[in-house]
C-alpha cells in the first residue's frame, strides 16, 4: 500500500521545525505512523510525507474540502468567546505580535496571539496585572487563537514607584501562570487575584499578608490545601506554631517535641490571629515565614512533579523580605 501525505505550514521557518535537523523529525514521525498503519491494515505500507509552505492555507476553502472538512461560512471563525481577564504575561512573537497569557474569569488561564502586541499602543495595555476585556477567536478549540483586548483597569502603572509592591505583582503573575492549568476555569483564583491587586494598588500595609493568603488559597484550588485547623499530633487547636513540611498539617508547640527543628513556622495571621504572632519579633519575620511556607508547598506539591521550580520573580520577592533594611509601611528589605 502506498500513501502520500502533504503537511502544510504557513511559514518557511515552520517547515524547518517540522522537518527537524537533517529531516530527523519528519523521519521519526513517518516511521511511527507507518508502523501504526501496518498494524491497522495488516499489510506492508509505503508512507511518503511531504512538507509544503502555503501561506494563509487556513483561509483556503479548497484545502478544507480536500480534507473532508466544512469551511466556515464567510470566514467566520468556528470558536470565539469574550471574557474579563488579568494579564499575566506578554511575550514577543515575530516582529510585532505578542503571545499573551490571561487569567480569565470563566475560561481560566488562556493564551492567545495579539497582533501588534509589542507596539507602542498595546505595550501599556499588556502590562502584567492590568485588567482587560478580551475576545478570543480560533478555527478550532485546540488552536492558539487570536486575542483582541481592551483595557478596563490599569493596575501596573500605580505600582511603578514602589519596588516592593511591583515585586509582589510580578511574583503573583508569574506564580499564577506557572501553576494554574491552562484552559480550566478557576473562578476562585481569579477573584482572589483581583482582591490581591486591590490590596497592591491601595498601597496598604496589609498587602504582603494578602499575598501569602493568596498563595495559600491557590494551593487549595490546586488540590494541595494545608490543614491548619488542629494539631496533627495531639488533635488540639491551641498553640499551633508549626507545619509539617511533608503532610501540610499544623503542629502545636506541645506536639512538636524533638522534631521542632524539622518543622516549618506557622505565622499567626494564617490562623486569624491578626497580623503578627507572638512567636515573631516583627511583621517582616512573620511575612517571610509565610512566604517560605507557601513557597515550599507550591514548589514541592504543584511544581516539582512537573520538573519545575518557583519562578525567579517569586524568589526575588522572598529575598526582599529576607533582608534586614526597614522601609516605610511594612518592614521589608531593599
Amino acid at each position: 500500500m502506498r500513501i502520500e501525505q502533504v503537511i502544510y505550514v504557513t511559514r518557511q521557518n515552520h517547515k524547518g521545525i517540522v522537518l527537524g535537523r537533517g529531516g530527523s523529525r519528519i523521519k521519526a514521525v513517518g516511521e511511527a505512523a507507518r508502523r501504526q498503519l501496518e498494524e491497522a491494515y495488516e499489510r506492508r505500507v509505503h508512507l511518503f510525507l511531504f512538507v509544503k509552505v502555503r501561506e494563509n492555507w487556513l483561509d483556503d476553502p479548497e484545502r478544507y474540502q480536500a480534507m473532508g472538512l466544512e469551511f466556515p461560512e464567510e470566514g467566520v471563525l468556528a470558536m470565539q468567546w469574550a471574557d474579563d481577564g488579568i494579564v499575566l504575561s506578554a511575550r514577543k512573537h515575530g516582529e510585532t505580535a505578542a503571545i499573551v497569557q490571561l487569567l480569565t474569569r470563566d475560561h481560566g488561564r488562556h493564551a492567545g496571539l495579539v497582533r501588534g502586541g509589542v507596539g507602542r499602543r498595546m505595550r501599556g495595555v499588556l502590562q502584567p496585572g492590568n485588567e482587560v476585556r478580551a475576545e478570543w477567536r480560533a478555527r478550532l478549540p485546540e488552536h492558539l487563537g487570536h486575542y483582541t483586548v481592551e483595557l478596563t483597569r490599569a493596575r501596573a502603572a500605580a505600582l511603578m514607584d514602589d519596588p516592593d509592591r511591583l515585586a509582589g505583582l510580578a511574583a503573583a503573575c508569574a506564580v499564577a501562570e506557572l501553576t494554574l492549568p491552562e484552559r480550566e476555569p478557576h473562578l476562585a483564583s481569579h477573584e482572589a487575584t483581583r482582591a490581591l491587586l486591590d490590596a497592591l494598588e491601595a498601597g496598604a500595609e496589609i498587602w504582603p499578608y494578602v499575598y501569602v493568603r493568596w498563595e495559600l488559597g491557590l494551593l487549595a484550588e490546586l488540590g494541595f490545601g494545608l490543614d491548619l485547623a488542629s494539631c496533627a499530633v495531639t488533635g488540639g487547636s491551641k498553640n499551633l506554631t508549626f507545619v509539617s513540611p511533608r503532610s501540610g498539617r499544623a503542629v502545636s508547640d506541645e506536639g512538636a517535641g524533638q522534631y521542632r527543628d524539622r518543622l516549618m513556622k506557622l505565622p499567626g495571621f494564617l490562623l486569624g490571629n491578626g497580623a503578627g504572632g507572638d512567636e515573631f519579633n516583627d511583621p517582616k519575620a512573620e511575612i517571610e515565614a509565610g512566604l517560605e511556607l507557601t513557597g515550599h508547598f507550591l514548589e514541592h506539591s504543584a511544581l516539582r512533579p512537573h520538573d519545575q521550580t518557583l519562578p525567579a520573580a517569586r524568589t526575588r520577592l522572598l529575598e526582599r523580605f529576607a533582608r534586614s533594611t526597614t522601609r516605610s509601611g511594612v518592614n521589608v528589605g531593599k
